[in-house]
């Protein structure tokens, strides 16, 4: 199967032949291969393309909005918009990046010979799930039974509809419908009109089903099972009232318009500018154009073209591998108990992978909750010495607070390093103004370079990790073999090249370099 991108020429509106060549001035139309077919489709779309290659955010010279106006930014003023909030307060999608949870050549090996069983106990969208299959070797064919459970009933119903998606068109067209679906606000009306059918086709078997019990509470729990191609099939166990949510989803109708004005009340909403221009402050000048281009219509997509290989290669595996899919809707806590009501349908009990995200953060379900009631799902030592599970921590520097001494002493440290890094970057040092870009880039970076693992190592100890391990029959795998323990941290030795663009990749993807993951094990 062919999975190299070939992606049309950027003059979408009138030519669909293969791009060839590039915009010189912002390489913004720049992915591989190149996007423009001919200079003749090139100079068709300059029209339109000129708004973002001559625009004010790919200037060197562009500065926020309060350094033009002469004020003090309102993230800093004690009468600002400190904690505005916006929306359902969701998380629609992951904020780490995906990574292959199995890692099956580095663990049970090349030849293991039993079925796999992965829960994503808080999965959000579905990067990990389709990653790790995807990195699954081509000479393994055993059976692949997948829980996604999440709390969120948006984010569990669109991954049901995601995965319908995968299943029901051929690879390159399910990709780029599954793209649609999953990133933008707004679908392409051919897109919708392929999708309804097969969508209201499920809900309708759905409510035939229900229409048998229809006194049942809103809580009642409701299993589903869909075949979606000979290979691979779905079990969904869902309160009754989540399918309700489906339906309501289906039939929403909102014009092009009213999607626009709702989504811009937020990325564009006045008083958040000050907010964003700190945000594009950090970011390079054509970084800033795409940044806004996504603030003003919502799509992820390339200038011109989408990259299909990951969502291609799941396709492909939906219909080539034997997949068995659980949908639940629990708090991760509770998916125990769920899990027995589905025996009859062959989804495991136990597990060779457990991922929790961060719900080992203090601020949710914690340690203690999640070793003794998520790692007991588990395989034993007996079955797979390779069962893992895997935490993610990303608030336990909050936790750790250092003296205002110790932080001076840090940030004097810290200096040194981001003194030569503000240089290369153009920024003056010490910076002109209070609040200039030099400044916001000084108060971000700083947190790069922190001593994480010093703060670590404290809130451990402030935890009792090592008791409440010995208390739960696990413990940490030091020897790792699915993550890094923080895979974003700055390599401060490197050549500083490198650092600054390991600094810069942060400013783009909202990493903080802090992210600390850990790997778990029964201790036999």
């Amino acid at each position: 199967m062919d999975l190299v991108p070939t992606l049309r020429c950027a003059n979408t509106a009138t030519c669909s032949a293969q791009g060839m060549s590039v915009c010189s001035n912002c390489h913004l139309v720049k992915i591989s291969p190149p996007q423009y077919c001919t200079r003749e489709c090139q100079k068709a779309h300059w029209s339109v393309h000129k708004r973002d290659c001559k625009s004010q955010f790919s200037k060197t010279t562009w500065q926020p909005q309060w350094i033009a106006e002469k004020r003090v930014p309102s993230f800093i003023t004690v009468d600002g918009p400190m904690m505005s909030h916006y929306g359902l307060n969701k998380h629609l999608w992951g904020n780490t990046p995906a990574f292959d949870h199995v890692q099956l050549l580095k663990n049970e090996g090349a030849k293991w010979d039993q079925p796999l069983a992965l829960c994503f106990a808080a999965s959000g969208d579905l990067r990990n799930v389709i990653t790790s299959i995807n990195c699954l070797p081509e000479s393994y064919q055993l059976p692949c039974n997948v829980v996604i459970n999440d709390r969120e009933v948006d984010i569990v119903l669109r991954n049901l509809l995601l995965l319908f998606t995968f299943a029901s068109f051929a690879p390159d067209e399910a990709a780029e419908m599954a793209l649609h679906l999953w990133y933008l606000p707004k679908l392409p009306s051919k897109t919708m009109a392929r999708l309804r059918p097969i969508f209201n086709e499920k809900l309708d078997k759905i409510f035939t089903h229900m229409a048998k019990n229809p006194g049942s509470p809103p809580t009642t729990l409701l299993k589903a099972k869909f075949q979606l191609t000979d290979k691979a099939s779905i079990v969904a166990l869902l309160p009754k009232w989540f399918w309700f949510e489906m339906k309501k989803m289906l039939e929403l109708k909102m014009t092009s318009q009213q999607a626009d004005y709702q989504r811009h009340l937020i990325t564009l909403g006045p008083d958040r500018r000050d907010y964003r221009d700190r945000h594009l402050s950090l970011l390079g000048p054509y970084y800033r154009v795409s940044k806004m281009k996504y603030y003003e219509d919502g799509l992820i997509m390339p200038f011109g073209g989408v990259d299909r290989r990951l969502f291609r290669l799941f396709a492909h595996a939906l219909g080539t591998r034997e997949l068995r899919f659980t949908l639940l809707g629990e708090d991760a806590r509770h998916i125990p108990t769920a899990l027995p009501k589905l025996l009859k349908d062959t989804t495991p009990q136990k597990f060779d992978r457990v991922d929790v995200s961060n719900t080992s953060d203090t601020c949710y379900i914690g340690i203690e909750a999640t070793l003794s009631i998520l790692g007991d799902m588990l395989k034993p030592y007996r079955q797979n010495p390779h069962a893992t599970l895997i935490t993610l921590f990303l608030n336990y520097f909050m936790e750790t607070p250092i003296s205002e001494a110790a932080e001076m002493r840090a940030f004097r440290e810290s200096m040194k390093v981001l003194r030569p890094l503000l240089l290369k970057d153009g920024e003056a040092v010490p910076p002109k103004h209070p609040c200039d870009s030099g400044t916001m880039k000084i108060m971000t970076w700083k947190g790069y370079f922190d001593d994480r693992e010093k703060q670590w190592r404290e809130y451990v100890q402030l935890h009792r990790f090592d008791f409440i391990a010995g208390k739960t029959g696990m413990k940490q795998r030091m020897s790792r073999t699915i993550i890094e323990k923080m895979p974003h941290r700055i390599k401060k030795d490197a050549k500083i090249d490198d650092v600054l663009d390991d600094v810069k990749h942060l400013d783009i993807t909202g990493l903080a370099g802090n992210e600390c993951y850990i790997e778990w094990v029964r201790a036999r």
